[in-house]
């Protein structure tokens, strides 16, 4: 039985492949939302892709050495104990209001960092 990375059509490994990528993976959530964006993240980082995490300011910190991930956080820790403040909103017929208020602008600061951080090789993962 064959060992190692899977062949490709013409006898070529994945691990033959010669482009690297600027990967940025976003992940708007909590552990269970970012620790798998950044074991995804660890891994490509070390196949030689240049990845950047996209994240709430509590894991900022996942930068690291033996992560080699870049870290951005997208959104201020004011926006995010305003936004956990008022959950509530969720729950009523002013759901609307709470994605006004916090998922917009959300979006538009991950839009906004996509474009600073782009180049010709950009992949986006959220």
């Amino acid at each position: 039985m064959r060992r190692g990375p899977p062949l490709l059509g013409s006898g070529r490994t994945f691990a033959s492949w010669s482009f690297l990528y600027g990967l940025r993976l976003i992940s708007v959530g909590s552990d269970g939302d970012v620790f798998p964006m950044i074991s995804l993240g660890s891994g490509l980082a070390l196949r030689g892709h240049r990845v950047t995490l996209l994240a709430l300011p509590a894991y900022s910190g996942v930068a690291s050495p033996e992560t080699e991930l870049a870290s951005f956080p997208c959104w201020t820790n004011d926006s995010c104990a305003s936004s956990l403040q008022q959950k509530w909103l969720l729950t009523t017929r002013y759901a609307y209001l709470y994605f006004e208020r916090h998922s917009v602008s959300w979006n538009t600061v991950a839009y906004r960092s996509i474009c600073n951080l782009s180049s010709k090789d950009l992949v986006v993962i959220a």
